[in-house]
């Protein structure tokens, strides 16, 4: 399996230098574009490993499926958070209020994005603080997605 990190001769960590990241990221893309000889399908590679690792979110469920960590399945205990925050938003009556809730989970996963750094990422600490940051992620797409429907 390719590793992303290998690809860009960065050691497998959730603390990345975005800076570093890019400069790898530029350096490779010049030798393996389509314009300078270079395969279509190896740049492609590369555009998809530099979105992963530059987005914190992409790149923690990365790391976790490198160690073997399932990220598709819920966790128990989240569930019923997830419950609770679906009936909360739906209680909510007007636009205005709808779109603060919005903004206050985004702040929240952000927050959950840097106590992340915090931990070792073969730990219970980071894989149970990505799974709520991913499914509180992807509750807030689907409501953003609906939002021409709330009232």
């Amino acid at each position: 399996m390719l590793n992303y990190f290998d690809l860009f001769g960065l050691s497998v960590r959730y603390l990345i230098d975005e800076n570093e990241l890019t400069v790898a990221y530029l350096k490779k893309q010049r030798e393996t574009h389509p314009d300078n000889s270079g395969n279509s399908s190896d740049s492609s590679i590369l555009n998809l490993a530099y979105s992963v690792l530059k987005n914190p979110l992409l790149r923690a469920e990365y790391i976790l499926s490198l160690i073997g960590k399932n990220t598709n399945t819920m966790p128990q205990y989240l569930a019923l958070k997830m419950f609770d925050l679906r009936e909360q938003f739906a209680e909510i009556q007007s636009d205005e209020d709808k779109n603060e809730f919005v903004r206050h989970q985004q702040e929240y996963i952000t927050n959950i994005l840097k106590i992340l750094q915090k931990h070792k990422i073969d730990s219970d600490e980071f894989f149970n603080l990505f799974c709520e940051a991913k499914f509180i992620h992807s509750f807030l797409e689907k409501v953003k997605n609906n939002a021409c429907n709330w009232n």
